[in-house]
């Protein structure tokens, strides 16, 4: 029987720290999509590659073109679903 018990709270510990870890990811998970939501809806994204090329900062713009898309924050949100509800 104190077998099964030790077993118990063995398990107890290792899901609650899967449960800790999977409550900080949601964190960034909703900043990503509120991130993606206002700069679809605004269109921040077109005006920040625009700002940067008016200011000849092309390493910004680059930046920005290849790293900082919807599309790519849209895979981040699947990764962070993937990661909390799997």
């Amino acid at each position: 029987m104190q077998q099964l018990l030790m077993a118990s709270r063995a398990i107890d510990q290792f899901l609650s720290s899967v449960g800790r870890i999977a409550a900080w990811l949601l964190l960034p998970m909703m900043i990503v999509i509120i991130v993606d939501v206002i700069t679809r809806k605004f269109g921040l994204l077109t005006v920040a590659k625009d700002f940067f090329l008016a200011s000849e900062m092309h390493g910004a713009h680059n930046v920005v073109n290849k790293y900082i898309t919807s599309t790519k924050m849209q895979e981040l949100e699947w990764h962070l679903h993937a990661a909390l509800f799997l």
